[in-house]
Parts: C-alpha cells; structure tokens; sequence
C-alpha cells in the first residue's frame, strides 16, 4: 500500500469516527472544529451522542447533522440501523 493511500484511509477512518472523537475533553479546538464539519458523515452516532460534547466550536455543524438525523427518523422511523420507537 503506498504512502498515500494509508494517509487517505486514515483521514477517512477520522472523518468516520468524528462523532465520537468529539467527546474527548482534551481535544485542541482546531482539530474539534475539522471533526465538526464531518459530522454529517455519520448522523445517527451525532443524534445519539451530541450531548455529551464537552465543546462546541461550531453549533451550525452539529445543527445541520442532528436536522438530517431528524429527517431520516421521520420518514423511515430510524437511523441507521436502530429503529426508534
């Protein structure tokens, strides 16, 4: 695999994890605001675990994917693959 390659899948294992990297308390602002713009990634980890963000640098971010996990509650009655009761 070269050098590249690994760098890209590493970024996008990042991006994947970002809401839950988000819930580190000693993450330096900079690198909470990048994670922040990726949220919409992974919407339904955002829904579920928003709240226990100690920081939020950006609220648009977190607004944006807490709507979009709103929108697929409503119209397929779940997120990912939890159904909501």
């Amino acid at each position: 695999m070269s050098n590249n390659n690994a760098k890209h899948l590493i970024s996008a294992y990042l991006r994947w994890q970002a809401p839950d990297l988000l819930t580190l308390q000693n993450l330096e602002d900079d690198l909470r605001e990048e994670y922040e713009h990726h949220l919409s990634n992974n919407t339904s980890v955002v829904h579920h675990l928003y709240k226990l963000y100690p920081k939020v640098i950006n609220q648009k971010f977190i607004n944006r994917a807490l709507v979009e996990a709103e929108l697929r509650i409503s119209t397929k009655g779940s997120i990912g693959d939890k159904k909501i009761s």
